[in-house]
């Protein structure tokens, strides 16, 4: 899947890409390679996920433990040209007095 993000309007598109089926049969899998035409004007953030899933009698099986997902590669594209991710400015966020709920965090 790709996923093209508008980073200043919010807008985006998400780009489903057709099953690649490759068996365990292979001795060395010979490559692919896939071709994407997104949106580039402005500034965008483009992220591409890989989904592993097993594939069992020809359907996909749907079951959760047979199934397994990463983003591969993002960008941050302004008008088409990639640019280096720049961290946002921090800010300090006040701190909330939430009493004794639950378990407390040691920090640092």
């Amino acid at each position: 899947m790709v996923f093209n993000y508008d980073l200043n309007g919010g807008s985006y598109e998400i780009l489903d890409v057709n099953d690649l089926k490759v068996s365990f049969n292979l001795v060395q899998f010979p490559g692919a390679k896939l071709t994407i035409h997104t949106e580039q004007g402005g500034d965008r953030a483009l992220l591409v996920a890989i989904g592993i899933s097993y594939v069992y009698e020809g359907m996909r099986k749907e079951d959760r433990r047979y199934f397994a997902c990463q983003i591969s590669n993002c960008w941050h594209l302004r008008d088409g040209v990639e640019v280096e991710f720049q961290a946002p400015e921090r800010k300090d966020i006040p701190e909330i007095e939430l009493g004794d709920r639950g378990l407390s965090w040691e920090v640092g």
